[in-house]
């Protein structure tokens, strides 16, 4: 025994070791190649030395591989580098792993760039954006994107950015002007023996020169400040005439060579210039000026005299005017001087020499080729003669007026400062100009704020803005720049005088002004508002809002927004049902580490609402990828939708992602949200617009969020380029053709398909792209708002909306909109959350009521048996509504009445429609065929009365049973309805009637009426069908009592329980049919033909009246029948009982032995009852009774094997 236990033990530990033994027996290269630790990765970034042996081993054969030392990885384990070279051939967008030394400083013209080189002399730009751990004299390996910036290459979105080994890189290629290649573009090149011209610099202390080698070419050369270079200090390194020795990065700039030295030795002087002095030429600043936008004395050097100081701007620069101006409202009589570290002051006489050049001053990147300059006087001399007084301002709207409309009507091709707006601010340029009480347009911003002289009469808006038209800019308004922040709103004044001289920025011309000297602002009384649209909850209401980088990051988004953001929803737009959010950023912001999520930042609105007495949103979005859809790097801006579960829901269906694209299938989208052509080139870098699937109250609406492409980079109305053009509109024109084609293919799938299209379209309500988008079948409802309260938006002085809402023109009849100003001509200060106004728009989606040519006519007669001598009846026509509701009765179809011998003709009796109907109208039973028998009279047909005031959807009419029938039956009358005097949100459906059962000579006994519930449940109770007795023959009918409706009905119908049809004898007679009253918008029964038999009286049908969610015990009194025959009913009801979930078995039991037929509806959280054909449940049934059965068996076949 115990050497069995040895020998077990000895097997287990064989087993145990069997691996290790043979893991030791593998080859050690085999172990290196397969497992491969971040050491010995790292080894692979090496020499380019290195990196050559490893391409001699990937050529060699399989079988050396195995011979490599284990420190060694095969080249497939490290990423595969591209030569520069052959980067600078590739496609834009393409993304490349690189090698290469950094040869330049870091950050030396912004944006944490740099430039690289690798060994075989090719160099490329880094733009980074954020910060890298890296520095000049680094080789770096990392992936970037080819793009680039005005014409220079460059690798964008760096990632995975790691020091290598040196990599040895040419030294700079010493060249001429005319061998500067595109081969040397982004490497360092030299020129020797370079004259230097004139130098120039900006406010930013850039400075700007040309280089002439002896061969008479030359190229430009740009010293940024950002080097450390700042204009004095290259001043003090060389002057204009020298001659000298330059190294610099050689890199391109709107196709033209421009050279970038960044350190002070790149600067070797040769030879000092010694330039003769120039001739002085006295001159007036008037004929400085000249008549038009550039100087006609531009580059030469000039002296003026007996000129005054008028305005002081900083140690640099400063303004002068002519003591005795030239009268030539044509000429400018100021201009600006430009002199480093001046002493001047307000009231100085001067006399100045200096160069006239055409300064650009402060402005965009690309403002070299958007914006205008400015003339002025690089001063080289000054002289102070005494002091003056400071010349009186021209006053704008009293000794000048500014053209209203026109801009530039010519492309400056004459100058006409009375009739275009550019020329008349050009011609005030650097002189002082007044505004006396000027109107304030709009908030300020950056310092600037908006303005009109007093007097102004033109055409304003109701808050007293300018609104931005199609054909009108409104160049007569003019931006004053103080030297402080001043708090401002539309509305405002200054009651008093604003003065200071013209200048020119950011493609605007602009008045230079001091608060100190300056009227305080006069508050004007505009105040925030709420919307005027009154809250219907019959209807829908929707918000358009963009929230402008809203996020969970406390650092970016303040709680101060979030609450009045909040409150906005809940006060100033009554907690619309749908907000359509826009510039939503994902969790943390700003912040780029991959976050794309959003549930955090919506999380906080939703908290937010909420603590503000609104209702819990939910929400809804679909993540971008990151850094894919535009907006702030790492924010992944998007728009989503906040909704309120209470009032709305979204469409059951599968939610898309970021490639999802939506799709309709038989005119309904497959998906609850989806992005609209999400992987299109339309969309590049910039949000994909998202649409979602709502249901309203039985109506479904089909929502899309917008935000297409911004309008940065567009040129300005006041800029050089005339006429002005927008550049970001051809990526719009294809976002809104693809929109409009998506939903054309929705409605020609389903013509009545329900649109709206909200959020942020970045144009205007009179652009191409609204017009695109919009078609023949949608319509923009800020183009058919009030034009007094047409904007959300204020840039440049003009309210303008570049939010829109966009409906389908099904829905135009049924709209209310409000655009609600409550941030864009505000600031801060006044509760501004965000930089755009909210929108909203309330929608009627009730089914609507057409008028149309048949709903006044007759209801065509039933066809009458044929018969001899038969009299014709003329046709009653129905009454007309008194106050029609929103949809239109369709007529009922008539039934043909059984055929007789010798048979009058009845005249039809019309049913009168409904005085106040409600919101949808119930539809009409069908009818059922009576047998006809010979001799058999007709009866007229007696309509139902309508409800007087119907509840939001009427009730649906129970199918009619069929009465016994025998031989000389007398005719009963037909017992009517009474109406509901008031009806509840939803009418219930009636349940249906039985046929009693039928004995020889039995009398009639009439059916007891159902009291009303006066407070039903929140469920509904659904009537039990009443059951078929027999018949026989000979037994008189029972004439049906309908029974009464409830006075308050709850907010779901009773479903009728499909009636019962009872034997047929011999000699039966007919009951005819009676038809219901018809609703506004009832659907027309289908027309039933009885079967056709000899000499059979006619008993007319009594009608059963509608009830509206009656109660158990009001069910239980309607019935009595089910009393008196209890066996039938209990058959009935173990019927349903045996269909309910095991769960509702007993109570079904239970009220079906008190006579209560059980409640079978359900709502939100209840269990549904099995239906037919309920597939996850019969499964789930079937699992049960077979994993039961399969237990019992296999307890059963152990017992028997114990047995």
């Amino acid at each position: 025994m115990e050497k069995k236990a040895v020998y077990k033990y000895l097997l287990r530990a064989s087993l145990l070791l069997a691996p290790l033994a043979l893991a030791s027996s593998l080859p050690q290269e085999t172990i290196a190649a397969d497992e491969q630790s971040p050491a010995t990765k790292a080894l692979t970034a090496n020499t380019p030395q290195e990196s050559a042996e490893r391409s001699d081993l990937a050529q060699a054969p399989a079988e050396s591989s195995e011979a490599l030392p284990t420190s060694e990885t095969s080249p497939s384990a490290e990423p595969a580098t591209t030569a520069l070279a052959e980067v600078r051939q590739g496609e834009k967008g393409q993304e490349f792993t690189v090698q290469g030394k950094v040869i330049s400083e870091v950050n030396a013209w912004g944006g944490n760039g740099f430039y690289i080189q690798d060994e075989a002399g090719t160099g490329v730009y880094v733009y980074p954006g954020k910060k890298q751990e890296v520095s000049r004299g680094d080789s770096v390996q990392f992936k970037g994107n080819l793009g680039d910036f005005n014409g220079e290459l460059q690798l964008t979105k760096v990632a995975d950015l790691t020091k290598v080994a040196d990599i040895p890189v040419p030294a700079p290629t010493v060249t001429t002007i005319e061998g500067l290649t595109d081969q040397l573009q982004s490497t360092l090149v030299t020129l020797k023996d370079v004259t230097v011209g004139a130098i120039s610099s900006d406010n930013k202390g850039n400075s700007s020169f040309n280089l002439t080698d002896i061969a008479g070419q030359q190229v430009a050369v740009r010293v940024d400040a950002r080097t450390g270079i700042s204009n004095s200090l290259l001043n003090n390194l060389i002057s204009e005439n020298d001659t000298i020795h330059i190294t610099a990065i050689l890199s391109t700039y709107r196709g033209k060579n421009q050279l970038k030295p960044f350190l002070e030795n790149q600067f070797e002087i040769v030879k000092k210039g010694t330039a003769a002095p120039p001739a002085e030429t006295i001159v007036t600043v008037g004929e400085i000026q000249g008549e038009g936008h550039v100087s006609p004395l531009e580059g030469q050097t000039v002296t003026v005299q007996n000129v005054v100081v008028t305005y002081v701007a900083n140690k640099n620069h400063f303004y002068i005017q002519d003591l005795n101006p030239d009268k030539n409202p044509k000429t400018s009589d100021g201009i600006n001087v430009y002199l480093p570290n001046h002493s001047v002051a307000l009231g100085d006489t001067l006399s100045i020499t200096g160069k006239v050049v055409e300064y650009l001053g402060s402005g965009y990147s690309e403002k070299d080729q958007t914006d205008l300059t400015t003339t002025q006087l690089a001063a080289t001399k000054v002289v102070k003669e005494g002091t003056a007084a400071v010349p009186a301002p021209v006053i704008l709207g009293t000794d000048r007026l500014a053209p209203t409309k026109i801009v530039e009507d010519d492309a400056f091709s004459s100058f006409d400062p009375d009739t275009d707006g550019l020329d008349f601010w050009e011609s005030l340029e650097g002189m002082v100009v007044g505004i006396d009480n000027a109107k304030v347009l709009g908030p300020q911003a950056n310092k600037e704020v908006y303005v009109v002289p007093g007097n102004y009469t033109g055409p304003m808006n109701k808050v007293g803005g300018l609104l931005l038209e199609a054909d009108n800019p409104h160049p007569e308004k003019i931006a004053v720049l103080f030297d402080k922040n001043l708090i401002t709103k539309t509305g405002d004044s200054f009651q008093g005088r604003i003065y200071g001289p013209i200048s020119y920025g950011y493609t605007n011309y602009k008045l230079l002004a001091k608060v100190a000297d300056s009227p305080k602002v006069t508050d004007g009384g505009v105040q925030p508002e709420a919307t005027s649209i009154v809250k219907d909850p019959e209807k829908l209401s929707i918000a358009s809002y963009n929230i402008e980088n809203f996020s969970a990051n406390n650092k970016t988004t303040d709680n101060a927004k979030v609450k009045r953001i909040a409150t906005s929803f809940v006060e100033d737009l009554k907690s619309p049902d749908i907000i359509t959010l826009i510039e939503v950023q994902d969790n943390n912001g700003s912040t780029d580490d991959g976050t794309v999520d959003a549930s955090q930042s919506a999380r906080r609105l939703i908290e937010a609402i909420k603590i503000q007495g609104g209702p819990e949103y939910r929400y809804i979005d679909i993540d971008p990828e990151n850094n894919k859809d535009g907006g702030a790097p790492g924010s992944n801006i998007r728009t989503g939708f906040l909704y309120n579960p209470e009032r709305v829901s979204l469409a059951d269906k599968p939610k898309g992602d970021a490639h999802t694209p939506a799709a309709w299938e038989n005119g309904a989208l497959t998906h609850s949200i989806a992005r609209i052509e999400p992987t299109h080139q339309a969309w590049t870098n910039s949000r994909k617009p998202v649409i979602a699937e709502f249901q309203f109250q039985g109506q479904t609406v089909n929502i899309i969020a917008v935000h297409l492409n911004s309008k940065r980079g567009d040129n300005g109305y006041f800029g050089k380029v005339q006429p002005v053009t927008f550049k970001s509109e051809d990526q719009r024109h294809q976002m809104a053709t693809l929109i409009n084609q998506f939903i054309a293919q929705g409605m020609n799938q389903n013509p009545d398909l329900k649109v709206a299209m909200l959020g942020d379209f970045n144009d205007f309500e009179f652009s191409k792209t609204m017009e695109l988008i919009s078609g023949d079948i949608l319509s923009n409802l800020v183009s058919r708002h009030d034009k007094d309260d047409r904007f959300s938006y204020f840039y440049q002085g003009n309210n303008q909306s570049l939010d829109n809402i966009v409906l389908s023109n099904n829905l135009l009849d049924r709209y209310e909109f409000d655009m609600i100003h409550v941030n864009s001509i505000f600031m801060k200060e006044h509760g501004r959350a965000s930089d755009h106004d909210p929108l909203l728009v309330q929608l009627d989606l009730k089914p609507k009521e057409t008028v149309t040519p048949e709903t006044e006519k007759p209801q065509p007669e039933m066809e009458e048996p044929k018969t001899e001598e038969q009299p014709v009846i003329p046709e009653v026509k129905e009454p007309e509504n008194e106050k029609p509701g929103e949809e239109t009765a369709k007529p009922q179809p008539e039934t043909e009445e059984p055929k007789t011998e010798e048979q009058p003709v009845i005249p039809e009796v019309k049913e009168p429609e409904n005085e106040k109907p409600g919101e949808e109208t119930a539809k009409p039973q069908p009818e059922t065929e009576e047998p006809k028998t010979e001799e058999q009279p007709v009866t007229p047909e007696v309509k139902e009365p309508e409800n007087e005031k119907p509840s939001e959807e009427n009730v649906k009419p129970q199918p009619e049973t069929e009465e016994p029938k025998n031989e000389e039956q007398p005719v009963i009358p037909e017992v009517k309805e009474p109406e509901n005097e008031k009806p509840g949100e939803e009418t219930a459906k009636p349940q249906p009637e039985t046929e009693g059962p039928k004995t020889e000579e039995q009398p009639a006994t009439p059916e007891v009426k159902e009291p009303e519930a006066e407070k039903p449940g929140e469920e509904d109770v659904k009537p039990q069908p009443e059951t078929e007795e027999p018949k026989t023959e000979e037994q008189p009918a029972t004439p049906e009592v309908k029974e009464s409706e409830n006075e308050k009905s709850g907010e779901e119908d009773v479903k009728p329980q499909p009636e019962t049809e009872g034997p047929k004898t011999e000699e039966q007679p007919v009951t005819p049919e009676v038809k219901e009253p018809e609703n506004e918008t009832q659907t027309p029964n289908t027309k039933t033909e009885a079967p056709k038999t000899e000499k059979q009286p006619v008993t007319p049908e009594v009608k059963k009246p509608e009830a509206t969610k009656p109660s158990g015990e009001a069910v239980k009194s309607a019935n009595p029948q089910i009393e008196a025959q209890p066996k039938v009913k209990e058959k009935l009801v173990s019927s349903q009982v045996s269909n309910l979930p095991t769960d509702q078995k007993a109570s079904a039991k239970v009220k079906a032995a008190t006579g209560v037929q059980p409640n079978l509806a359900t709502d939100a959280g209840q269990k549904e009852l099995p239906k037919t054909g309920d597939s996850s449940q019969t499964a789930a049934v079937a699992a049960g009774v077979s994993a039961t059965l399969a237990l019992l068996l296999t307890v059963k076949s152990r017992r028997r094997k114990q047995d």
